[in-house]
């Protein structure tokens, strides 16, 4: 599709509007952008979207209705999307495997658990305990997301 996203809104505002200038105005653009919109739509579409009249502003044709129907659609799509993207970097969703060192894991697991819990509350808290060395041995393998223990006899991992 070589019609812009952007351009696609120019199009249903003026639609919604029924008139180019009005569009412009509420789009905070000028009214050759919204015609070269309307012009690009039309053409790639191959459909008239729109009857201009002069004094009467614009008429949106039958198949006009379909394709405005078809772009606010899309246009719902892509904020919707936007909108999921944009949350995924604040929002924690799903499994998170914790481990823990088993003599430290009473004391130091309830108030994060607690804190993570209430501030997120689509996650799922797997806390997996063991001792030092399994817990090492883990490290390669990625099980945890989450990993508390001492660093006594840590070896350096990549």
């Amino acid at each position: 599709m070589k019609t812009s996203f952007r351009q696609l809104t120019y199009v249903t505002t003026a639609a919604r509007l029924c008139n180019i200038s009005q569009a412009a105005k509420a789009l905070h653009i000028s009214t050759s952008s919204v015609l070269a919109a309307i012009d690009k739509a039309e053409q790639e579409f191959e459909v008239t979207i729109f009857v201009r009249q002069k004094a009467k502003g614009l008429t949106i044709t039958h198949a006009g209705r379909q394709i405005i129907s078809n772009i606010e659609y899309l246009l719902e799509e892509v904020s919707s999307f936007s909108e999921k993207l944009a949350g995924l970097g604040r929002t924690l969703i799903g499994d998170l495997h914790v481990g823990c060192f088993q003599s430290i894991s009473s004391h130091l697991l309830p108030p994060i658990i607690a804190n993570l819990a209430s501030d997120h509350s689509a996650i799922s808290i797997q806390i997996h305990q063991g001792v030092l060395a399994a817990l090492q041995h883990s490290l390669p393998d990625a099980t945890f997301d989450v990993l508390f223990t001492h660093d006594l006899n840590m070896t350096d991992h990549p």
